[in-house]
């Protein structure tokens, strides 16, 4: 599993439309194609344009594949 961390600081003119602060996002995939197909997408694109134009101040993204993955979960 391939694992993207997106940590993002948002800027006060996101406003109403996007709320203020700091965020992290965790988004899963389960191979590096559907990443790059994510990443390649052309709405994702206009969204990462659309986001540095207007929403964030700042954002890091950091891409890892998963050593480990395990859970607990009470029926």
């Amino acid at each position: 599993m391939i694992v993207v961390l997106f940590r993002s600081r948002l800027g006060p003119e996101a406003g109403e439309e996007y709320g203020d602060g700091e965020r992290l996002s965790v988004i899963e995939f389960d191979s590096e194609e559907h990443l790059t197909a994510w990443r390649e997408h052309p709405d994702h694109r206009k969204a990462q344009v659309r986001g540095r134009e207007k929403f964030y101040t700042e954002y890091r993204l950091t891409v890892a594949e998963t050593i480990r993955d395990y859970g607990f979960r009470r029926d």
